[in-house]
């Protein structure tokens, strides 16, 4: 089902009612393939009766509000989701499908029963007067009657008529005589042609009501007009006309309506007459929209189907088909193994003869997989190799590779370089937009022509328009400024803006209103989800950049209404399928919340169900069904995402873990009481398996050069666990020697020298190797190099100030510098002061150790 829900507070909260009409719900459980002996069992009747069409109950009629749109970049506490239908709407929903075809051939057959009347030289006339009108509204402009005229009962809109005119002309051409066959086929073609057009031009409309029934009134009146072909004139239709009716009406049985029994139906009609009389194009692409069909239908079969095509391609020798069927199975195969996916991918992409697109298309695969799997260096490797390949490829393959070429450097924190490119991806830009965007289609899909021998076979992948990969490249460009301080106004700014692009976008794609749109109400619900999804990931990271920048956690509320839904299952079953794979990412930023509060039991409760989301024992998986579903949503895909060690999220959660395990026991320790001491030996239990978890993912001898382990490569990672294994470890830098490591000391200064140097956790490393170190030149340096790189921006930066500070104090007392003290003791009182609240609110004793020196 698409539909638009709106419920019964909809008019309370100005954010609510700009979410509720950008939310659409997508199709999970398409209908089984039904066995023959099921389907002869029911009354016959037209293949109308059995077309289930996606269709809305719940009007949008609002109007516009412009007060209620600016409000949207600010984060909302408000749900966004609403109940179930009630009985009254499912009451109003079955009303609605009374114009719907979904149960009743009595018109269809009308046309065909009608008696011949008049004059036959009267009704020619009548016939040619409506084609030619019907001829003259489609090479001329278009014009959509008022929306409000639909409401008021004004004239009738010209839909309305074209709908009249289009039930007169099948009329007549049902009655008239045999000998005029032929211009009926013509006639019968050019209707269906026109009203196919015709709806996807107004899809917009379909955000209301009647704009709906108008829609697929028009996929109605042209299925009509191609059964008519197929039923009545098909044996006059040459092969060529008779296949691409074929290929015409699985295609909208398919896209338009939830029947996929009668698009597998006509579609392997197409498929079977093509390759019986040897017409490879129309048979190719044929094959290609019986790959979508199962996917949906069968996705176990469709493995099978793609193994058994590229096989007979390449028996016949027609290597260029048989790639394309070979990059179709790998891609198939990655959703239920990424390894035997990838392995796919690789063999492809070293095959010397293939079509250098073919060939961009399984790197550029693998890049993203990778990626996926928290490799961005290898990606990054991989996107190098691709550069011959680049000089002819579709405008849109390079967007995509700039895109993946960005995220690596997100991934891998490598700030410089993704800041000297992104200049490079706004040149990009300046250059597609000056130019019009040429090629780009509106539908995000991406049309090539693949060549075997003589023939150039046409095929479309579905990506991303000119619209939406603006988007994500500011996306991607807010995320990349989060990773320096530096850049955390720049970061916010970012986010705004592409902010402001979503809203626009969705404000355009959810009103009732003419525009520019030209593509299929499916596509439509695709991109309203998409964008949705993407605005829910920019909330995320502006109350992220907040909270970093300013300790302002104003709209962690947000996250945490949308993780309480999640738990109580106030969505949908769609929206659960969707939104799932924004949880793990709530949960994480809610878990930092609690802990930078104090609430360390809250805190290590939502680290823990990120763990367990995050891990190859995680039993709530989705079906490869639901896989397909999100990669075909574009919002990523459950079963590819990374787990254990290759998970960003799995790792950092595990060393907060750490963290709060390690005060667990400390404090717990010299307690008697019988409770405490359970806990106490739960909590070793578990430091002992977190530390285990971390070890095996730091341990690079079990990983193999295909796919890295974010752990072992990521080097905030690696210099953040490792300041915690020194704290740890040294107990506290006590004065004994024999807790100086000088292995680890070395690998220490060597994670330093490559991370950025004013980063906190670089100068909280520094002071670690401060105390860790002997030699007091050695230490003098250390703490001149952390005194001159920290700031006092946030509340942790100023903790690690106070710290720094004391160390400077007791070494000027050492020297007797009284003046010099002072001043340094009335900035850490100013210091302490501005996080009292903070340090109260902790619990971890901080304001007990930060009164004494730390001096080793």
């Amino acid at each position: 089902m698409q539909r638009n829900v709106y419920g019964k507070s909809r008019k309370k909260h100005p954010l609510k009612r700009v979410i509720d009409s950008s939310r659409r719900e997508v199709v999970l459980d398409s209908p089984r393939k039904k066995s023959k002996s099921r389907s002869s069992s029911r009354p016959s009747s037209s293949s109308l009766d059995q077309a289930l069409i996606l269709t809305s109950s719940r009007p949008n009629s609002r109007e516009i509000n412009a007060k209620s749109l600016k409000s949207i970049s600010a984060v909302s506490t408000s749900r966004f989701y609403e109940p179930p239908k009630t009985l009254f709407e499912k009451k109003y929903e079955q009303n609605l499908s009374k114009f719907l075809p979904t149960g009743s051939d009595s018109e269809f057959q009308v046309l065909l029963d009608l008696p011949l009347e008049g004059n036959d030289m009267k009704k020619r006339e009548e016939l040619g007067q409506l084609s030619k009108k019907l001829r003259s509204e489609n090479t001329g402009k278009v014009e959509i009657g008022n929306t409000s005229d639909r409401f008021e009962g004004k004239d009738a809109p010209e839909s309305e008529m074209e709908i009249e005119m289009s039930t007169q002309l099948l009329s007549l051409l049902c009655t008239e005589k045999p000998e005029s066959a032929d211009f009926h086929i013509a006639m019968l073609v050019r209707i269906s042609d026109f009203f196919i057009k015709k709806a996807y031009s107004t899809v917009l409309d379909a955000n209301d009501i009647q704009g709906t029934k108008t829609y697929y009134t028009y996929i109605k009146t042209a299925l009509k007009s191609l059964l008519m072909l197929a039923t009545r004139y098909n044996t006059r239709l040459n092969l060529d006309l008779e296949l691409v009716v074929y290929l015409n009406i699985a295609s909208l049985y398919f896209f338009e309506t939830d029947n996929l029994d009668l698009a597998d139906t006509y579609i392997n009609r197409a498929i079977s007459i093509a390759n019986r009389n040897s017409l490879t194009k129309i048979a190719v692409t044929s094959e290609l929209l019986y790959c979508q069909i199962l996917e949906m239908s069968d996705p176990n079969l469709l493995q099978a189907f793609l193994s058994e095509k590229y096989s007979s391609y390449m028996k016949k020798n027609m290597t260029s088909i048989a790639d394309l069927f070979a990059l179709l199975r790998s891609t198939h195969v990655i959703v239920t193994s990424s390894t035997i996916g990838h392995v796919l991918l690789q063999s492809l992409s070293l095959q010397p003869d293939v079509q250098p697109n073919i060939k961009l298309l399984s790197s550029l695969y693998q890049a993203d997989l990778h990626l996926y799997r928290g490799s961005p260096e290898t990606a990054q490797e991989l996107l190098h190799k691709m550069d011959p390949l680049k000089a002819d490829a579709p405008a849109q393959f390079l967007a995509m590779c700039h895109l993946v070429q960005l995220s690596t450097y997100v991934q891998s924190n490598q700030i410089k370089k993704g800041k000297e490119f992104l200049q490079d991806v706004s040149d990009f830009i300046t250059t597609q937009r000056k130019n019009g965007w040429p090629d780009w289609n509106e539908d995000g899909s991406v049309r090539m022509f693949l060549r075997q021998g003589e023939t150039e076979i046409p095929f479309a992948l579905q990506g991303l328009n000119s619209d939406e990969f603006v988007i994500m490249f500011y996306f991607l460009s807010g995320i990349l400024f989060l990773s320096e301080r530096s850049s955390f106004k720049k970061a916010n700014k970012v986010f705004t803006t592409c902010l402001e692009i979503i809203e626009l976008q969705l404000e355009e794609l959810t009103q009732a209103r003419p525009g520019a749109r030209n593509f299929s109400l499916r596509l439509l619900t695709g991109k309203i989800v998409r964008l949705n999804y993407v605005r829910y990931s920019v909330y995320y990271y502006r109350i992220w950049v907040s909270f970093m920048e300013k300790n302002d956690f104003t709209g962690i509320k947000f996250l945490q209404q949308f993780i309480n839904d999640f738990d109580v299952e106030n969505f949908t079953k769609e929206e659960l399928s969707y939104y799932k794979l924004l949880i793990p990412r709530f949960l994480y930023l809610t878990a930092i919340y609690f802990q930078a509060t104090g609430d360390l039991a809250a805190s290590k409760y939502y680290y823990m169900r990120v763990r367990q989301l995050c891990s190859s024992g995680n039993t709530s998986k989705a079906s490869h069904k639901i896989s397909y579903l999100q990669r075909g949503l574009g919002i990523g895909c459950e079963s590819m995402t990374p787990i254990d060690g290759n998970s960003e999220l799995f790792m950092f959660a595990t060393l907060h873990l750490l963290q709060i395990t390690e005060y667990e026991i400390h404090s717990w320790s010299d307690s008697e009481k019988p409770q405490t001491k359970s806990n106490l030996g739960f909590s070793r239990n578990q430091l002992g398996d977190l530390y285990q978890d971390l070890s095996q993912a730091l341990d690079t001898s079990t990983k193999t050069s295909s796919f890295k382990s974010f752990a072992s490569f990521n080097l905030m990672f690696k210099l953040s666990f490792k300041v915690l294994s020194c704290i740890y470890l040294q107990q506290g830098f006590t004065n004994n020697s024999s807790h100086r490591d000088s292995t680890m000391m070395t690998e220490f200064e060597d994670l330093l020298k490559e991370s950025p140097p004013r980063e906190l956790i670089s100068v909280l490393g520094t002071f670690v190797l401060y105390n860790m170190s002997l030699n007091l030149e050695h230490r003098k340096e250390l703490l001149s190099l952390c005194l001159g790189r920290i700031s006092d921006q946030d509340d942790n930066s100023k903790i690690l100030m106070i710290l720094l500070l004391r160390e400077a104090i007791s070494k000027k007392s050492e020297m007797d510098d009284l003046e010099e003290r002072k001043l340094l003791q009335m900035k850490v009182q100013a210091l302490e002061h501005s996080v009292q609240d903070k340090l109260a609110r902790l619990q971890f004793g901080f304001k007990v150790n930060i009164n004494s020196s730390t001096s080793a």
